[in-house]
């Protein structure tokens, strides 16, 4: 299950390979070029990125708690369907 959260986090494409056949590790520049990262925040300016980019999100209702139920549903869906196959559950 670990490589399906990691494959919805970074994708199917060249990100995916270079990752897991190359072993490639990212800097911060580089996730936020490839699309892996929205922002990067040097490390003073971290909390009060995050506390601007929050304030935001809230201030246009995206994060309703409806909005959060469905993304997380959408983003673990695959997940539990596989998680469900009776073919996976054997292989553990």
């Amino acid at each position: 299950m670990a490589d399906s959260f990691f494959r919805i986090k970074i994708g199917f494409g060249q990100n995916y390979v270079d990752s897991v056949s190359l072993g490639r590790r990212y800097t911060a520049q580089e996730a936020r070029d490839a699309g892996i990262v929205q922002r990067v925040a040097s490390g003073p300016d971290v909390i009060a990125d995050a506390v601007q980019l929050a304030s935001k999100l809230m201030a246009r209702g995206a994060y309703s708690r409806e909005n959060v139920r469905r993304m997380k549903r959408s983003f673990y869906q695959s997940v539990v369907e596989r998680a469900e196959d009776p073919h996976f559950k054997a292989s553990l």
